[in-house]
């Protein structure tokens, strides 16, 4: 065999093996809803939020549309959130309805620039 035909073999080879992974990971992807790709690192943000003292204390029946209603919507994974309709028994009617942060009391309608402020963390 020639060096050139060779080459050509070994670069149809490469493209049907590309090509391959390609298929086989579009399927894994449509079953199972994950993609094959390098995990995402999170932003420094996202990092800051999760060092801090920030706890979300809720009063519904169906905390989706209360999620949907808070600007802080994108943050909420780098919070922990208390559901006081859920009958946890640890809220008191200053909690209800607020985001404590740091200790510091805000009503839950605060923005993702309040939160930034408020937190010590800075937007990317």
């Amino acid at each position: 065999m020639k060096k050139s035909q060779k080459i050509i073999t070994s670069i149809s080879i490469l493209i049907v093996l590309v090509l391959l992974f390609y298929f086989v990971a579009s399927i894994i992807t449509r079953f199972t809803g994950y993609s094959i790709s390098p995990e995402t690192r999170l932003s420094e943000f996202d990092e800051c939020l999760q060092k801090q003292d920030i706890t979300l204390y809720i009063n519904s029946n169906n905390p989706t549309e209360t999620f949907k209603e808070l600007d802080i919507g994108d943050y909420l994974k780098d919070i922990k959130i208390v559901n006081c309709a859920r009958g946890s028994g640890i809220c008191t009617n200053e909690q209800v309805n607020s985001i404590f942060i740091n200790g510091n009391r805000f009503e839950k309608g605060i923005s993702k620039f309040g939160l930034a402020k408020n937190s010590g963390c800075k937007l990317d």
